[in-house]
């Protein structure tokens, strides 16, 4: 055989073993990863960047992983070295953005979800103007709230309140008093069960215990919800692992029977085989149950869904739609008993990380989001939000500054409620009462910010949500025709669902 062949040869099978070894190695970096072991996969994928392996898709990865550790400016540093890569990935501007609101830098995160939009060619509401001006328009308000920490809170990790009675139950991954000590592989620390602390005041509970403490379950439970009756829960509980070796939610139920709980959960017939089916919030009359889930034909990571639930029976889950649901994460539904629906999401344009909206009960749908403002929504974390029956007060769970160590409980009283005014406009000629379309139109609030620009449609219509307590400026602008500027009050708006106008631009 010829030797310069039989040279080839080896010279393959090396390479060949080296592309192994890499793929092998790879495996084992996104085994971590899809494990929730982020500290383990970074080792791994900074090995691979070492060996000169992979580095793009490492890069991401290693950025990935700060984020899920919540070390947010290197995460930022690792975004900025992947997007440094020629064809990268224009999301990564997406996710840069999101993380760069969490450090207060909004004029960067502004420019880079510009960019973002501009290649996706989407175009929200929120983002047609300056970041820095949406920022002042969530801070102005306030004082509509009063945030209290509270004395239950540890060093580990409370999320997910609900009240159950006189008590608040949450999800809390504290040491337990056991003989029997079983971790978390992603944090070390012991895995989430479910606690309870009678409520005394909004801001005054005792001493938490366990709660349900026999129910069947070998890994994380919480959060949970209950039925009116309190006689069923839903509970949130890891199951079976995916095809990738991670683990994945789904929501459970259990029955009270002679004041206990059964120890015996059964999961809810919605399970998507490989993704998560978790945070069920049930409306006051039990007729849908909303959850949140990553299952295909979404819109990003974890959309929000709403299933029909008859005796028991749940219909086919719908997707809430791209007006709610985007390519981040929307998580933690809530549904209030005057039908406003409450939810996370680190994708709407908000302050920080996740920031905590609602929508309103539209006909068979819902309005677009509407951020709650500072200081419910902060540069960290806020989430899992609750609110009780008087509507006033309520819990919810942050990472904000001035924590303990990780996720805490926080009680909120709303000294000012944020209800909304639907504005329905139509823009006529004054001489020939015509409908104008393509009419420019930017509203303000007293203090000179942007709150919103528009434009009319063919029919010469446009519609928007204002806050009902408060005063704006108008201006609308078109060619030929003369600029008109005017005011909506809240004399106008004040305790009106809708208000309808109709508007004259005069010809020049």
């Amino acid at each position: 055989m010829n030797k310069r062949y039989i040279l080839l040869i080896i010279a393959v099978v090396l390479s060949l073993g080296n592309l192994f070894s890499q793929s092998k190695d790879l495996q084992k970096a996104d085994k971590y990863f899809n494990q929730y072991n982020y500290s383990k996969a970074l080792e791994k994928y900074f090995s691979l960047i070492s060996e000169n392996q992979n580095t793009y898709y490492s890069t991401i990865k290693i950025a990935e992983c700060y984020s899920k550790l919540q070390q947010t400016n290197k995460a930022i540093e690792w975004y900025i070295k992947a997007i440094k890569f020629p064809d990268f990935d224009y999301h990564l501007y997406y996710s840069l953005a999101q993380e760069l609101k969490k450090v207060n830098n909004y004029d960067a995160a502004h420019d880079y979800m510009q960019k973002y939009l501009e290649l996706s060619g989407a175009k929200p509401r929120e983002y047609d103007y300056p970041l820095n001006n949406y920022i002042r328009l969530l801070k102005e308000d306030s004082t509509r709230y009063e945030i209290y920490k509270l004395k239950i809170n540890t060093q580990y990790s409370e999320f997910g309140p609900v009240i159950y009675e006189d008590n608040l139950i949450f999800s809390s991954n504290r040491p337990k008093r056991t003989w029997i000590k079983r971790d978390d592989v992603m944090t070390g620390q012991p895995f989430y069960s479910l606690y309870q602390s009678t409520v005394v005041s909004i801001n005054e509970l005792k001493e938490p215990k366990m709660f349900a403490g026999n129910l069947k379950s070998k890994l994380n439970v919480g959060p949970v919800c209950f039925n009116k009756e309190q006689n069923i829960m839903y509970i949130t509980g890891n199951s079976l692992k995916n095809k990738k070796g991670g683990s994945v939610l789904d929501i459970y139920t259990t029955k009270k029977t002679k004041g206990k709980w059964s120890k015996n959960i059964e999961r809810v017939p919605l399970q998507h085989p490989g993704y998560s089916i978790a945070h069920p919030s049930l409306s006051p009359d039990g007729k849908k149950l909303y959850f949140s889930s990553d299952m295909p034909g979404g819109y990003g990571g974890m959309d929000l869904y709403v299933c029909d639930n008859k005796n028991g029976f749940l219909s086919t889950p719908e997707n809430l739609g791209p007006d709610i649901n985007t390519p981040g994460n929307e998580v933690f539904p809530f549904i209030a008993s005057d039908g406003r629906l409450y939810f996370a999401s680190d994708g709407l344009q908000g302050i920080g990380g996740f920031d905590i909206f609602f929508v309103l009960p539209a006909e068979d749908s819902f309005s677009y989001p509407f951020n709650m403002g500072y200081p419910i929504n902060t540069s960290a974390d806020d989430f899992s939000l609750y609110l009780n029956d008087d509507k006033r007060t309520g819990y919810l769970t942050s990472n904000r500054s001035g924590r303990k160590d990780d996720d805490d409980i926080y009680a909120f009283r709303i000294m000012k409620q944020l209800n909304y005014c639907l504005l329905i406009g139509t823009i006529v000629d004054e001489n020939t009462h015509k409908p104008i379309n393509g009419v420019q139109i930017v509203i303000k609030n007293n203090n000179g910010l942007i709150v919103h620009k528009l434009t009319s449609d063919p029919n010469g219509g446009f519609s928007i949500y204002l806050k009902e307590d408060k005063d704006y400026s108008f201006t609308c602008r078109k060619k030929l025709y003369k600029q008109l500027k005017g005011k909506f009050t809240q004399v106008q708006m004040l305790n009106k669902n809708i208000l309808q106008i109709e508007l004259d631009l005069q010809p020049k």
